[in-house]
């Protein structure tokens, strides 16, 4: 009796003859099959050996493929590691966020924190509707209980003077509550836009920690949940937050 084991790699049906040795079969999205030798797979296409000829055989034009075997179809697909990476209780848990998730997302977050909240932003503003609101009364909260919050907001001269007038400001204000702030005022921009908490998980996307960032605009972006990841950012965090300057270093270049 024939065995055929069917399974899906990068959204490509692919059909394993396990018993009954035959030549590799292709089946294309026009009907039509090669019976072929698969040479290489690449992320594009396949390349197979038709009647002596190497074709070129893009995975578009394709639509499943019969192995002679299970040792080719591991040779041309590591399927034993793809399901060993499947398997890992580490591997990383991703979600996407709208404008309105993110809004949502960061106030949860941050009130989960213990030990550490980290943020850099191209811009910080005070708004008084939620759910901007509620996120920077977390934040003010966490601090004053004692869990460290650290947030790095740009200041270069490349900035307008409006953005950098209400990052200040607003800057005050959570410094009062004792928010360590720090001012990215080099010649680059500073554009990253994250939440690090805990050393555990971190937001990044496209929306600044405004109203519009969190409710009206069309944003996209992620929480990610893997602690490998998290250390990479949090390395990239402390790398901005030690070229920048505190409040007093802020005050004191400005004065000259």
């Amino acid at each position: 009796m024939k065995t055929i084991t069917v399974i899906r790699v990068a959204g490509l049906l692919v059909y394993m003859n396990t018993l009954s040795p035959a030549a590799d079969k292709i089946w294309l999205r026009d009907g039509s099959t090669l019976t072929a030798s698969v040479q290489s797979v690449q992320t594009d296409a396949y390349f197979a050996n038709v009647d002596g000829a190497m074709r070129r055989l893009p995975r578009s034009e394709m639509a499943f493929v019969v192995y002679e075997n299970v040792e080719r179809a591991e040779r041309f697909l590591k399927i034993s590691q793809a399901r060993r990476l499947a398997a890992k209780p580490d591997l990383a848990e991703v979600n996407v966020l709208s404008a309105q998730a993110f809004g949502e997302a960061i106030t949860e977050l941050a009130g989960a924190a213990r030990r550490r909240i980290c943020v850099a932003q191209f811009l910080i503003s005070g708004a008084q509707s939620d759910p901007i609101r509620s996120f920077y009364e977390t934040l003010k909260q966490k601090s004053l209980s004692g869990v460290e919050v650290e947030v790095v907001v740009e200041f270069g001269s490349g900035t307008g003077a409006l953005v950098k007038l209400a990052s200040r400001e607003f800057g005050d204000e959570l410094e009062a509550a004792g928010v360590r702030m720090f001012y990215h005022c080099r010649p680059t921009v500073l554009h990253k836009k994250l939440l690090i908490v805990d050393d555990e998980a971190v937001i990044l996307g496209s929306s600044n920690l405004t109203l519009a960032g969190t409710w009206e605009n069309n944003e996209m972006n992620v929480l990610i949940r893997d602690p490998a990841f998290v250390q990479t950012v949090l390395k990239d965090f402390e790398e901005v937050k030690n070229n920048a300057l505190d409040r007093s270093q802020l005050n004191d270049r400005l004065a000259r």
